[in-house]
């Protein structure tokens, strides 16, 4: 049916949403009866040059890999040439990310920010990067609070200036902070990284953003002025 369908529309992509609906009635947590019904589709939608995007949705347990979250059978995230996830801004309710969690033919780019408006979006190329588990982890409020902290201690050393990476993740050791908390605060201070000198001798050194979001605490919210988060891979 599905080859029917593309030879008689010639689309260049085919949505299809929620992808397990569809399956043809097969056990969707089956791994070997959903390879066996997935691949030959694929082989044909890459015969023709049709891209398909299958639409996934997650469990409720937070405890599990972004992997093992999608419903179904996990052939159906390994069979895929990609992966990505929407989800809601970790800072801003207002906002949604969209953000790539698996690529077989390259590095993960970049995700990507957009605004809900009017039964529309508008995507934000300028937002920072945000990883996408920072999408699937809800932070507790003490986690917050910690990271709050976190947050004040990063501004205050790298107001002083650029500071190499393995002095900052120092002193934050010595001042209770853990990798991931100070990660954290990273993200939500957009601080930026950059590669200093070459060979044995360069290093990682991070200073503050001239975009760094401005963090209001009011009437116990915290309200943000371009929201943003930035992956970091040295942490």
């Amino acid at each position: 049916m599905l080859e029917q369908a593309i030879e008689e529309v010639q689309p260049l992509l085919v949505i299809i949403d929620p992808l397990t609906a569809y399956l043809g009635g097969i056990n969707s947590h089956n791994d070997a009866a959903v390879r066996r019904l997935l691949e030959p589709a694929i082989k044909m939608l890459e015969q023709r040059r049709v891209a398909l995007l299958g639409i996934a949705h997650l469990n409720e347990n937070q405890a599990l890999d972004l992997m093992h979250r999608i419903s179904g059978s996990g052939a159906i995230v390994q069979t895929a040439r990609g992966g990505m996830f929407c989800g809601e801004h970790p800072q801003d309710a207002d906002r949604r990310v969209l953000a790539q969690f698996k690529k077989n033919l390259s590095g993960l780019p970049r995700s990507l920010d957009y605004i809900l408006d009017g039964g529309g979006l508008t995507w934000d190329a300028s937002a920072p990067d945000i990883p996408y588990r920072d999408l699937i982890t809800k932070p507790s409020p003490e986690e917050k609070s910690v990271v709050d902290e976190a947050e004040e201690f990063l501004s205050g050393y790298l107001n002083r200036g650029p500071a190499k990476h393995t002095d900052v993740v120092r002193a934050a050791r010595a001042h209770g902070v853990t990798q991931m908390t100070l990660r954290r605060a990273k993200q939500r201070l957009n601080v930026q990284t950059r590669k200093v000198g070459f060979g044995l001798n360069s290093y990682t050194e991070w200073s503050l953003s001239s975009e760094t979001p401005k963090w209001i605490k009011k009437s116990g919210e915290q309200l943000c002025e371009n929201a943003g988060e930035k992956e970091i891979t040295e942490i």
